[in-house]
């Protein structure tokens, strides 16, 4: 995993460039290399789900707030999803409610409008749970790493900081417990994304710890890019064709990270491909159909 310090680190070493200027420049162009990337694609990495709950009465229920795209959307009654079909067009939504409004637990339509997504017809019961599955947006990298103090595992999602000071900005951010050649203190390497930060010397993570457990061990809490960490220098190698675009113009060095920067798009198109093992009845030729249209009877 590279954090936002390691890869501003990583910029200034490709521009030879330490100056002040030029990391705030890098950051500016990370930051809109990093943007581009999660907007152009459906990428697995950037989905997500968020819940709510309908109201009797009401039509429109406010998106998640890092909502950027919806998959789908679909409420659970008892045991069932009703999985609605969007009507894109405003005229057909308008149309659709413009004589008496009708009330149902069962939703036929929806339609997203002002950072709202309205059903049809509207809820009638309060309670039923109603299920986003959406493509999210990023925040800008920003924020350097944190590594004071020395953290103590015990195999499970709790942390605890010996001369730290935590706080619930570190949130949504990722902790490494350093490797070292001591047992005692060697952490396994790997990045855990923080859940919650109780106090200063207590944070728990969202999976729990898998490595040895370790006492005074070295840390770093990091921001990190959503990106798949094989291709998050991808980043970095943007932001160095704009410093030789435009900073100390350079056409050659342009080429060469722009080269390099296309290898990684690349290779992160073809890594962000879903694989799955479709459900297909032996004989269909034409693809998948649905399990729930068959079952299966003992035989005596």
């Amino acid at each position: 995993m590279l954090t936002y310090t390691q890869l501003q680190t990583l910029y200034q070493a490709l521009t030879n460039d330490t100056s002040t200027e030029n990391q705030a420049n890098g950051a500016v162009w990370m930051n809109q290399a990093y943007r581009q990337i999660c907007a152009v694609r459906p990428w697995y990495w950037l989905e997500q789900s968020a819940t709510s709950a309908t109201v009797a009465n009401q039509q429109f229920y406010d998106l998640p707030y890092d909502y950027d795209k919806l998959i789908s959307v679909y409420q659970t009654v008892g045991s069932y999803k009703y999985v609605p079909r969007e009507l894109v067009g405003q005229d057909d939504w308008n149309r659709l409610n413009q004589q008496q409004a009708y009330q149902s637990n069962y939703p036929v339509w929806y339609h997203i409008f002002n950072g709202q997504v309205g059903f049809w017809p509207t809820p009638s019961t309060t309670g039923q749970s109603i299920t986003f599955q959406y493509r999210r947006n990023v925040v800008d990298l920003s924020i350097d790493n944190y590594a004071t103090g020395t953290v103590a595992t015990a195999g499970t999602t709790a942390i605890v900081g010996t001369g730290t000071s935590w706080n619930s900005s570190m949130v949504g951010k990722y902790l490494v417990v350093t490797p070292s050649a001591t047992a005692a203190t060697a952490g396994d390497g790997y990045a855990y994304k923080i859940a919650s930060v109780t106090d200063t010397t207590h944070l728990t993570l969202a999976i729990a710890y898998a490595g040895a457990n370790v006492t005074g061990a070295s840390y770093s809490i990091g921001q990190a890019p959503a990106i798949p960490e094989a291709f998050q220098d991808m980043i970095a190698y943007k932001a160095a064709q704009q410093y030789y675009l435009t900073r100390n113009p350079d056409p050659q060095r342009v080429q060469n990270f722009k080269m390099m920067y296309d290898e990684k798009w690349d290779g992160l198109v073809q890594d962000s491909k879903k694989t799955v093992n479709p459900w297909v009845r032996p004989g269909v030729p034409f693809g998948p159909e649905n399990p729930n249209n068959f079952w299966s009877v003992a035989i005596p």
